[in-house]
């Protein structure tokens, strides 16, 4: 396993309205299904919007938009949404920042999936935007692969040629919300 993985790292436990109530490290977390954050950073490119064939212990084989994961505890302190998607993008894409890279928060969706390892995702997952000037490398160790789709198809909840049931449950459930005719 990815030397990442086996890091101890600590997630925010959040109660239903989304305020933070504890602590947990990550995988007990997931082992028993405990409501807490996360994020979802979408990557536009030009017209495109960036889905990445995810390669994870959660969820792996799926597609995400673009990318997904914590905030997290450094220090016994929070690092705050915008700092860890920063990190998560470099570590799983590779991508060399620009210090004003702008992100745009596009709205948050709760919800719970079982993947097929008997891990939980219960989740309220922040939705962010961002736009880079190049299509950014994958990181083998997170992903399998990339896809483009056209922006405007993304905003009508039109995938092709990903069929719905290759999208990760986080993306489903933004679905609903419409989240994303905010790109």
């Amino acid at each position: 396993m990815l030397a990442y993985y086996r890091k101890k790292i600590y997630l925010p436990v959040v109660d239903k309205s989304g305020e933070t109530v504890g602590k947990g490290e990550r995988w007990e977390v997931h082992k028993k299904g405990l409501l807490h954050r996360g994020f979802t950073a979408v990557i536009l490119y030009k017209a495109y919007v960036i889905l990445q064939f995810r390669k994870h212990p959660v969820f792996d084989g799926v597609f995400d938009l673009s990318f997904s994961s914590h905030p997290y505890y450094k220090n016994n302190k929070l690092v705050d949404d915008i700092a860890s998607i920063k990190e998560s993008l470099e570590r799983e894409w590779k991508a060399q920042l620009k210090k004003d890279l702008k992100i745009a928060f596009l709205g948050k969706v709760k919800y719970c999936s079982k993947d097929k390892n008997g891990l939980i995702e219960n989740e309220i997952d922040y939705f962010y935007k961002l736009s880079l000037n190049q299509i950014p490398k994958i990181n083998p160790d997170f992903a399998y692969g990339l896809t483009m789709i056209k922006k405007d198809r993304i905003k009508k909840g039109d995938f092709y040629p990903i069929p719905r049931a290759l999208l990760a449950p986080w993306i489903k459930a933004a679905l609903k919300k419409k989240i994303f005719e905010k790109l």
